[in-house]
Protein backbone atom coordinates (compact mmCIF):
# COMPACT_ATOMS: atom_id res chain seq x y z
CA UNK A 1 0.00 0.00 0.00
CA UNK A 2 2.83 2.49 1.07
CA UNK A 3 4.48 1.90 -2.46
CA UNK A 4 0.73 2.64 -4.32
CA UNK A 5 0.38 5.76 -2.56
CA UNK A 6 4.13 6.97 -3.57
CA UNK A 7 3.50 5.82 -7.11
CA UNK A 8 0.16 7.68 -7.10
CA UNK A 9 1.94 11.00 -5.47
CA UNK A 10 4.82 11.33 -7.57
CA UNK A 11 2.74 10.83 -10.76
CA UNK A 12 0.00 13.03 -9.45
CA UNK A 13 3.05 15.70 -9.48
CA UNK A 14 3.42 15.20 -13.27
CA UNK A 15 -0.15 14.98 -14.42
CA UNK A 16 -2.56 16.59 -11.92
CA UNK A 17 -4.35 19.93 -13.42
CA UNK A 18 -2.70 22.36 -10.90
CA UNK A 19 1.06 21.47 -11.22
CA UNK A 20 1.00 21.36 -15.40
CA UNK A 21 1.08 24.90 -16.55
CA UNK A 22 -1.37 26.43 -18.41
CA UNK A 23 -0.13 26.56 -21.86
CA UNK A 24 0.80 22.93 -21.36
CA UNK A 25 -2.54 21.40 -20.15
CA UNK A 26 -4.44 19.74 -22.95
CA UNK A 27 -7.29 16.88 -23.08
CA UNK A 28 -4.71 14.24 -22.68
CA UNK A 29 -2.87 15.09 -19.59
CA UNK A 30 -6.45 15.20 -18.26
CA UNK A 31 -7.37 11.99 -19.37
CA UNK A 32 -4.13 10.09 -17.75
CA UNK A 33 -4.89 11.86 -14.32
CA UNK A 34 -7.93 10.65 -14.20
CA UNK A 35 -7.24 7.35 -14.95
CA UNK A 36 -4.36 7.27 -13.00
CA UNK A 37 -7.03 8.71 -10.19
CA UNK A 38 -9.23 5.55 -10.77
CA UNK A 39 -6.48 3.17 -10.73
CA UNK A 40 -5.69 4.32 -7.47
CA UNK A 41 -8.99 4.17 -6.09
CA UNK A 42 -9.46 0.53 -6.97
CA UNK A 43 -5.95 -0.25 -5.83
CA UNK A 44 -6.20 1.41 -2.57
CA UNK A 45 -9.52 -0.22 -1.90
CA UNK A 46 -9.12 -4.23 -0.43
CA UNK A 47 -12.75 -5.00 -1.89
CA UNK A 48 -12.23 -3.23 -5.44
CA UNK A 49 -8.80 -4.97 -5.44
CA UNK A 50 -10.59 -8.27 -5.03
CA UNK A 51 -12.81 -7.60 -7.65
CA UNK A 52 -10.50 -6.47 -10.07
CA UNK A 53 -8.01 -9.41 -9.52
CA UNK A 54 -11.05 -11.37 -9.92
CA UNK A 55 -11.59 -10.08 -13.12
CA UNK A 56 -7.92 -10.65 -14.62
CA UNK A 57 -8.33 -13.78 -13.86
CA UNK A 58 -11.61 -14.96 -14.50
CA UNK A 59 -13.51 -12.30 -17.01
CA UNK A 60 -17.14 -10.96 -16.57
CA UNK A 61 -19.18 -13.64 -15.06
CA UNK A 62 -21.94 -14.55 -17.47
CA UNK A 63 -25.06 -13.36 -15.39
CA UNK A 64 -23.35 -9.88 -15.34
CA UNK A 65 -22.33 -10.24 -19.23
CA UNK A 66 -26.02 -10.51 -20.38
CA UNK A 67 -27.76 -9.50 -17.60
CA UNK A 68 -26.17 -5.98 -16.97
CA UNK A 69 -26.34 -5.29 -20.62
CA UNK A 70 -30.17 -5.42 -20.46
CA UNK A 71 -30.01 -4.02 -17.48
CA UNK A 72 -28.10 -0.70 -18.42
CA UNK A 73 -30.64 -0.60 -21.87
CA UNK A 74 -33.89 -0.37 -20.05
CA UNK A 75 -32.50 1.22 -17.22
CA UNK A 76 -33.27 -1.18 -14.36
CA UNK A 77 -31.00 -1.55 -11.28
CA UNK A 78 -27.76 -2.97 -11.74
CA UNK A 79 -27.79 -6.03 -9.42
CA UNK A 80 -26.57 -9.80 -9.55
CA UNK A 81 -28.73 -12.11 -11.65
CA UNK A 82 -28.45 -14.67 -9.23
CA UNK A 83 -29.98 -12.18 -6.39
CA UNK A 84 -32.42 -11.14 -8.57
CA UNK A 85 -33.31 -15.09 -9.39
CA UNK A 86 -33.32 -15.55 -5.77
CA UNK A 87 -36.04 -12.63 -4.95
CA UNK A 88 -38.08 -13.86 -8.14
CA UNK A 89 -38.48 -17.44 -6.77
CA UNK A 90 -39.44 -16.37 -3.03
CA UNK A 91 -41.91 -13.88 -4.21
CA UNK A 92 -43.92 -16.04 -6.27
CA UNK A 93 -43.39 -18.97 -3.88
CA UNK A 94 -45.28 -16.31 -1.10
CA UNK A 95 -48.01 -15.55 -3.97
CA UNK A 96 -48.52 -19.32 -4.45
CA UNK A 97 -48.90 -20.25 -1.13
CA UNK A 98 -51.09 -17.40 0.30
CA UNK A 99 -53.72 -18.09 -2.73
CA UNK A 100 -53.45 -21.68 -1.90
CA UNK A 101 -54.06 -21.00 1.60
CA UNK A 102 -56.96 -18.53 0.69
CA UNK A 103 -58.49 -20.75 -1.70
CA UNK A 104 -58.04 -23.60 1.21
CA UNK A 105 -60.22 -21.57 3.59
CA UNK A 106 -62.66 -20.47 1.05
CA UNK A 107 -63.34 -24.11 0.07
CA UNK A 108 -63.77 -25.12 3.41
CA UNK A 109 -66.19 -22.43 4.73
CA UNK A 110 -68.39 -23.44 1.86
CA UNK A 111 -68.27 -27.20 3.22
CA UNK A 112 -69.04 -26.17 6.50
CA UNK A 113 -72.60 -24.82 5.08
CA UNK A 114 -73.65 -28.27 3.72
CA UNK A 115 -75.34 -30.91 5.33
CA UNK A 116 -73.32 -33.70 5.38
CA UNK A 117 -70.59 -31.55 7.14
CA UNK A 118 -72.94 -30.79 10.04
CA UNK A 119 -74.03 -34.59 9.90
CA UNK A 120 -70.49 -35.82 10.22
CA UNK A 121 -69.13 -32.79 13.11
CA UNK A 122 -72.82 -34.21 14.62
CA UNK A 123 -71.67 -37.85 14.76
CA UNK A 124 -67.82 -36.46 16.29
CA UNK A 125 -69.45 -34.62 19.22
CA UNK A 126 -71.27 -37.74 20.01
CA UNK A 127 -68.18 -39.86 19.65
CA UNK A 128 -66.07 -37.61 21.47
CA UNK A 129 -68.43 -36.34 23.92
CA UNK A 130 -68.54 -33.10 23.11
CA UNK A 131 -71.11 -30.25 23.75
CA UNK A 132 -72.67 -28.66 20.58
CA UNK A 133 -71.57 -25.23 20.88
CA UNK A 134 -68.13 -26.53 20.81
CA UNK A 135 -66.42 -26.71 17.68
CA UNK A 136 -64.84 -29.90 15.49
CA UNK A 137 -62.93 -29.80 12.36
CA UNK A 138 -64.14 -32.32 10.01
CA UNK A 139 -61.59 -33.99 7.60
CA UNK A 140 -62.33 -35.09 4.47
CA UNK A 141 -60.81 -36.64 1.23
CA UNK A 142 -59.31 -34.15 -0.99
CA UNK A 143 -59.18 -31.46 1.57
CA UNK A 144 -55.71 -30.88 2.77
CA UNK A 145 -54.19 -27.94 4.92
CA UNK A 146 -51.27 -26.69 2.94
CA UNK A 147 -48.27 -27.41 4.46
CA UNK A 148 -44.54 -26.95 3.82
CA UNK A 149 -44.68 -29.72 0.96
CA UNK A 150 -47.12 -27.02 -1.23
CA UNK A 151 -44.34 -24.92 -1.09
CA UNK A 152 -43.22 -24.28 -4.97
CA UNK A 153 -39.88 -25.35 -5.20
CA UNK A 154 -39.98 -28.38 -2.89
CA UNK A 155 -43.67 -29.32 -5.26
CA UNK A 156 -41.59 -29.25 -7.82
CA UNK A 157 -38.49 -31.43 -6.70
CA UNK A 158 -40.99 -33.65 -5.18
CA UNK A 159 -42.62 -34.37 -8.58
CA UNK A 160 -39.49 -34.11 -10.24
CA UNK A 161 -38.52 -37.28 -7.74
CA UNK A 162 -41.62 -39.05 -8.52
CA UNK A 163 -41.38 -38.33 -12.17
CA UNK A 164 -37.75 -40.29 -12.29
CA UNK A 165 -38.34 -42.72 -9.52
CA UNK A 166 -41.39 -43.93 -11.33
CA UNK A 167 -39.25 -44.26 -14.55
CA UNK A 168 -36.39 -45.74 -12.91
CA UNK A 169 -38.17 -48.84 -11.46
CA UNK A 170 -40.07 -48.82 -15.05
CA UNK A 171 -37.28 -49.07 -16.96
CA UNK A 172 -35.10 -51.68 -14.38
CA UNK A 173 -38.25 -53.74 -13.39
CA UNK A 174 -40.38 -53.70 -16.18
CA UNK A 175 -37.69 -53.64 -19.28
CA UNK A 176 -34.76 -54.91 -18.43
CA UNK A 177 -35.57 -57.65 -15.62
CA UNK A 178 -38.95 -58.15 -17.37
CA UNK A 179 -40.76 -58.55 -14.38
CA UNK A 180 -45.26 -59.04 -15.15
CA UNK A 181 -47.02 -56.41 -14.04
CA UNK A 182 -50.58 -56.96 -12.93
CA UNK A 183 -52.59 -54.24 -12.89
CA UNK A 184 -55.50 -56.28 -11.51
CA UNK A 185 -53.25 -57.66 -8.74
CA UNK A 186 -52.41 -54.05 -7.74
CA UNK A 187 -55.82 -52.31 -7.64
CA UNK A 188 -56.60 -55.36 -5.31
CA UNK A 189 -53.34 -55.12 -3.16
CA UNK A 190 -54.17 -51.43 -2.78
CA UNK A 191 -58.16 -52.01 -2.15
CA UNK A 192 -57.20 -54.39 0.15
CA UNK A 193 -59.71 -56.60 -1.00
CA UNK A 194 -60.22 -60.47 -2.71
CA UNK A 195 -61.18 -60.92 -6.14
CA UNK A 196 -64.67 -61.79 -4.78
CA UNK A 197 -65.17 -58.64 -2.76
CA UNK A 198 -63.86 -56.52 -5.74
CA UNK A 199 -66.56 -57.89 -8.13
CA UNK A 200 -69.23 -57.82 -5.27
CA UNK A 201 -68.60 -54.12 -4.99
CA UNK A 202 -68.45 -53.41 -8.64
CA UNK A 203 -71.78 -55.24 -8.90
CA UNK A 204 -73.13 -53.05 -6.05
CA UNK A 205 -71.98 -49.80 -8.04
CA UNK A 206 -73.22 -50.74 -11.35
CA UNK A 207 -76.74 -51.44 -10.01
CA UNK A 208 -76.23 -47.88 -8.27
CA UNK A 209 -75.13 -46.08 -11.20
CA UNK A 210 -77.89 -47.70 -13.57
CA UNK A 211 -80.33 -46.52 -11.02
CA UNK A 212 -79.09 -43.44 -10.49
CA UNK A 213 -79.48 -43.15 -14.93
CA UNK A 214 -83.32 -43.04 -14.55
CA UNK A 215 -83.57 -40.88 -11.50
CA UNK A 216 -84.99 -37.07 -11.13
CA UNK A 217 -81.42 -35.66 -9.55
CA UNK A 218 -79.51 -38.18 -13.18
CA UNK A 219 -82.51 -35.78 -15.70
CA UNK A 220 -81.97 -32.77 -13.77
CA UNK A 221 -78.45 -32.52 -13.91
CA UNK A 222 -78.46 -33.37 -17.27
CA UNK A 223 -81.06 -30.30 -18.19
CA UNK A 224 -79.03 -28.70 -16.40
CA UNK A 225 -76.19 -29.23 -18.74
CA UNK A 226 -77.97 -28.65 -21.91
CA UNK A 227 -78.71 -24.86 -20.25
CA UNK A 228 -75.21 -24.32 -20.08
CA UNK A 229 -74.44 -25.42 -23.40
CA UNK A 230 -76.86 -23.47 -24.53
CA UNK A 231 -75.68 -20.51 -22.58
CA UNK A 232 -79.14 -20.27 -20.70
CA UNK A 233 -79.33 -19.42 -16.75
CA UNK A 234 -79.76 -22.75 -15.24
CA UNK A 235 -83.02 -22.21 -12.86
Amino acid sequence: EKDIKKAFHKLSMVYHPDKIKKGEQTEETNEIFLRIARAYTVLSSPHLREAYDDFKKNGVPWEKRYYGRWAHYYGAPSHDLKTVVFATVVIITAVHFLLKYQRYHRLVAYVKTKEIYKKRAAKLKVEKNLDENDTIDVEFSGLKHPSWRDLLPIAIAIGIWRFVSYWTWYIVWIKILRHPYDAEAELLKKLNMTKEEYEAAKARYMEKAAKFKTSAKAKKARRMMRRYKQGLPLR
